[in-house]
């Protein structure tokens, strides 16, 4: 049993690739999304001073509970090695394309990442953030 819990988004970053472009190529719809230029807004909605930089793409990712991460990250490298050819186009033309894992838990938790998952992330296009929060109640 995990004595903590997870979850899971991914985030693109890019010049010039369209939200638009990437829900197509992935096949997924986004929780967010602007593109370069558009006024800054706060999560509310609040203006704020300027424009964003670059087009955002924001996604939520599956979760199951009782799957630890190192088996969670292998199964996000399969399901999106379709579009692998697309990351990877996207990481070498100025893209950040991160697999964000927020980590909940009052204690220690542990996952270790082997070279080949690392390397089956990396040739699939992915970055990847680990954020970690303590004093959250698991669910």
């Amino acid at each position: 049993m995990l004595n903590f819990r997870y979850e899971a988004s991914l985030h693109v970053r890019h010049p010039s690739t369209s939200p638009d472009t990437i829900s197509t190529e992935l096949g997924r719809t986004p929780k967010k999304s602007h593109y370069q230029g558009d006024l800054r807004r706060t999560p509310a909605g609040t203006p704020l001073e300027g424009t964003y930089p670059m087009n955002y793409w924001e996604c939520e990712l599956e979760t199951e509970d009782q799957v630890g991460i190192t088996d969670f990250l292998k199964k996000l490298v399969m399901t999106f090695q379709p579009h692998r050819g697309f990351l990877k186009q996207l990481s070498s033309t100025g893209a950040e394309v991160c697999i964000h894992l927020g980590i909940f838990g009052d204690g220690c938790c542990a996952s270790q990442f082997d070279n080949r998952l690392l390397n089956d992330l990396a040739n699939t296009g992915f970055d990847l953030r680990l954020d970690f929060y303590g004093s959250e109640p698991i669910r």
